[in-house]
């Protein structure tokens, strides 16, 4: 900010990747995640026609989902479009709420529930998803390693969350790493081997190998695709990055706890889900009630937001 360097950045995590067990895409005769991966082909598309064939499948009254768990910012985001986007020409963060790509993410989204193929329920991990007839489980690494982590046996596929079939970039948002210095300490040479410590544990060959040797002592199940996928492609540079600036610039856009709705999620968090959702009627809600509904608040908040930045670059010279 204003030159200046408030935060230091350590390293990328992923937030969310798709897993799927391999042994049920081949009874189904489903095309591999995976393969279609390698080979550039997979997009919104070739996931929602694999998701259907998989429920189309189902015998008798056997219920079938195609996913579960959290994936839904991913799609809007993979795009390239979020939902607050700081304007490049004037320096302030703008409700880019309307734009047509987010729009567009939102009617996939939500024919993915109206044709039941999202299965909304908090499962929590890959094992106990695919016991309940559900094809992809969405979530962090944290739930499909550790006491999640496959057993003996098991064989799970790893993918990224799918490219926008519009777009020939393949976007995604990142977990990062980053450390502040509290103000009033005089550890500052401490402090620095701290950050140039933790940075290259993160960044160097060495110590990723390390890492890794580590990671399958506890993991031993998982396979050299699943790996590379979660912890190598999608921090990559095969991946352009984008950020909602939302998930952090107000307390009402941003922290839960100063959420009103009913499942208690903080505005920006809340959009993103919302086309899951149904309201007391039962009927599910649409981007264009949110959009509508919160679009006001948001612009609020960004006045707020930009009138404060402006002061304090003003005071910062």
């Amino acid at each position: 900010m204003n030159g200046k360097h408030y935060v230091a950045p350590i390293s990328f995590g992923t937030l969310s990747t798709l897993t799927y067990d391999l042994d049920v895409i081949a009874e189904e005769g489903l095309d591999d995640p995976y393969e279609l991966y390698q080979e550039g082909k997979w997009d919104w598309n070739a996931f929602y026609d694999i998701m259907k064939q998989y429920k189309e499948n189902a015998k008798g009254d056997e219920e079938r989902y195609g996913i579960n768990g959290w994936y839904h910012p991913f799609f809007f985001q993979s795009t390239g479009q979020t939902i607050i986007k700081k304007d490049p020409k004037t320096g302030k963060y703008v409700n880019n709420i309307k734009n047509p790509d987010l729009e567009r993410a939102a009617d996939f989204l939500y024919k993915l529930t109206k044709e039941g193929l999202d299965n909304a329920a908090w499962i929590g991990s890959a094992a106990s998803t695919f016991e309940n007839n559900t094809l992809f489980f969405a979530m962090g690494p944290w739930a499909s390693t550790g006491s999640h982590t496959p057993k003996e046996g098991d064989r799970w596929g790893v993918v990224p969350m799918p490219r926008d079939p519009n777009s020939d970039v393949q976007y995604t948002t990142l977990d990062i790493g980053a450390y502040m210095w509290i103000k009033g300490s005089t550890k500052k040479d401490a402090v620095r081997c701290w950050y140039e410590c933790s940075k290259l544990a993160a960044t160097a060959d060495e110590y990723k190998e390390i890492s890794k040797k580590k990671f399958y002592v506890d993991n031993p199940n998982w396979s050299e695709e699943a790996y590379q996928v979660t912890y190598e492609d999608v921090i990559s540079d095969k991946f352009t990055k984008v950020i909602d600036p939302g998930y952090g610039i107000s307390t009402l856009l941003s922290d839960d706890d100063a959420a009103t709705n009913i499942t208690k999620e903080a505005v920006i968090a809340y959009l993103y889900t919302s086309i899951r959702k149904f309201d007391d009627s039962k009927t599910q809600i649409t981007w264009t009630q949110v959009r509508e509904q919160y679009k006001p608040i948001i612009d609020s908040e960004l006045k707020k937001f930009n009138d404060s930045l402006q002061e304090f670059l003003k005071n910062d010279k």
